[in-house]
């Protein structure tokens, strides 16, 4: 399930910088595609977990691969984050923003909001992934 996390990572990355430039392209400054780039993501795993395995995932291999997305999320955010901040925001901009982040109400805040939005992630791909084997497993069948 390991494996399957990195695919979903590896894709989620690439989803979401492919969304950003369109939306970038097209002149959006606001909007979120976490969820779409997560189903999209969602789907090239369970494509390829059913392609290995074509049967559903137990509960264990659903859970274990949920979590291991999960933890993936968060790295590629932190990927896409760290160059956005370098880059984009001015030195001294970025200077308050450290001061504001390392204070302890942002800490608990953040730490609060991650595990609501990681909870969230969970339930959205632990969905997705089998709702989407299940959608593979028809269509092989009736193929």
């Amino acid at each position: 399930m390991k494996k399957l996390a990195l695919i979903f990572s590896a894709s989620l990355l690439v989803i979401t910088l492919v969304f950003a430039s369109i939306m970038f392209a097209f002149g959006f400054t606001n909007g979120s595609f976490s969820i779409a780039s997560t189903l999209v993501a969602s789907y090239f795993s369970a494509w390829y977990f059913y392609k290995e395995h074509t049967r559903q995932p137990t509960k264990h291999e659903l859970n274990t691969f949920s979590l291991f997305s999960v933890v993936g999320i968060w790295i590629t955010s932190f990927i896409i984050a760290i160059p956005v901040i370098a880059l984009v925001i001015p030195t001294n901009e970025s200077t308050q923003l450290l001061s504001i982040v390392t204070s302890k109400f942002f800490i608990i805040a953040f730490v609060v909001g991650g595990l609501v939005l990681s909870l969230i992630y969970y339930l959205v791909i632990r969905w997705a992934f089998s709702w989407f084997v299940k959608l593979l497993e028809k269509k092989a069948i009736s193929a």
